[in-house]
């Protein structure tokens, strides 16, 4: 899970959190515990560390308190090779249309959190959603 952040350049966010990804999402296969309050030795599952570079599919599931539902966001995009130099793990997103995106983030009262995937099955996730579960689910291309 990752924070949609600050714009970065035109069609550019930086993608950041504290790092609840297997190892390998980050360059080199190098992350670093976060253990800030109990220790390093003692922290599992965060990690510090460069996002690899390529494709990447963004996904969001979320409820519908007003209408007692669920609905849901997919979109593909390229996880830049610029490291943003922040903390947790990073990536700078590339998405086409960005502005259209979080406009519809915003106005439909989505969370500021995003499930990432190293590979872009966008279709595959918004198919399964409303075909199996019934998931109303804007896909952003």
């Amino acid at each position: 899970m990752e924070d949609w952040n600050n714009n970065y350049a035109e069609d550019e966010t930086i993608l950041f959190h504290c790092g609840n990804f297997p190892p390998r999402f980050c360059r080199n296969t190098l992350c670093r515990c976060e253990g800030t309050t109990v220790g390093n030795q003692n922290a599992y599952g965060a990690c510090t560390g460069k996002i690899k570079s390529g494709p990447f599919t963004f996904f969001r599931l979320s409820t519908d308190d007003f209408n007692g539902n669920l609905k849901a966001y997919v979109g593909e995009g390229e996880i830049s090779s610029t490291d943003p130099r922040t903390f947790g793990s990073r990536g700078i997103a590339k998405i086409k249309n960005l502005e259209k995106l979080m406009n519809y983030i915003f106005l439909e009262g989505f969370e500021h959190h995003v499930a990432i995937n190293l590979s872009q099955v966008a279709r595959s996730v918004k198919e399964a959603l409303e075909r199996y579960l019934n998931i109303k689910t804007y896909l952003h291309e």
